[in-house]
C-alpha cells in the first residue's frame, strides 16, 4: 500500500509542477549578465548581437504543452475567484499540516520527489493551498462510505491494507472532489468571459 500511495503522491508532485510551469520556465535560468542587458524589455536572450523575442519563446512553449497548462491555470483562476468571492482560504496551519502528511510519507524521499518533479517546497505549500481550499469549497458535496472504503482495500494484498483505512477514505474523498470540482468548472467556464491572447 505504501508503494500505492508513494506514486500517487509524487503524481501529484509532478501535477504541482503542470500548474506552476509557465511561470516556472518563463522566469528560467538566466544568467545575470543576460537578464541585466535585456532588464524589462521584450526580448528573451541575445545569440551574437541578435535578439530571440520574448513573444517567440511562449509561442513555442505553448507548442509543447502550453494549451494543457494554460487550460489548468484558467481552472486555477476560476476556482480562485469562486474561492475569494465565497471568502474560503487556506491557513497556514493547514497547509504545514498537509506537508507533514507528504513529508511522512514520503520519508526520506521526500526531497528527492521534490528535485524530480522540478519544484520547490514552497510551491508544493502553494499548490497544497489550492487543494486546500478546493476541498472546501466542494467536500460538502461528497461522502464516502465505509462499504467504498472496504472495497478498495479489499483489492489490495492483506499486508497493504493494515492502518490503511484512513488514508482510503481520504484518498476516494478526493477523487471525489476533483470530480465535484471538474463538473463546477464546466459549468462556470460556459458562463466565463475567457480571452486567450496566445497563437497557436
Amino acid at each position: 500500500m505504501k508503494v500505492v500511495f508513494n506514486k500517487w503522491l509524487l503524481s501529484f508532485l509532478t501535477l504541482c509542477v503542470i500548474i506552476v510551469g509557465i511561470a516556472v520556465v518563463q522566469d528560467s535560468m538566466m544568467s545575470k549578465e543576460a537578464s541585466a542587458s535585456i532588464g524589462n524589455s521584450k526580448t528573451a536572450a541575445i545569440v551574437n548581437g541578435e535578439s530571440i523575442k520574448k513573444e517567440q519563446l511562449l509561442e513555442e512553449l505553448y507548442k509543447l504543452e502550453g494549451e494543457r497548462v494554460l487550460d489548468g491555470l484558467i481552472n486555477k483562476k476560476l476556482l480562485e475567484q469562486e474561492a475569494k468571492k465565497s471568502n474560503i482560504q487556506a491557513t497556514e496551519e493547514e497547509i504545514n499540516k498537509e506537508l507533514d502528511k507528504i513529508k511522512s510519507e514520503l520519508g526520506e524521499n521526500y526531497n528527492n520527489a521534490l528535485t524530480e518533479s522540478q519544484i520547490t517546497e514552497s510551491e508544493l505549500k502553494d499548490n497544497l493551498a489550492f487543494n486546500i481550499v478546493q476541498k472546501k469549497m466542494f467536500s460538502d458535496k461528497v461522502t464516502v462510505s465505509d462499504e467504498e472504503v472496504n472495497q478498495y482495500l479489499a483489492q489490495l494484498p492483506p499486508d497493504g491494507q493494515a492502518n490503511q483505512k484512513e488514508m482510503v477514505k481520504e484518498y476516494l474523498q478526493s477523487a471525489k472532489i476533483q470530480q465535484e470540482a471538474q463538473k463546477w468548472l464546466e459549468e462556470a467556464r460556459s458562463k466565463a468571459q475567457i480571452q486567450i491572447n496566445i497563437k497557436n
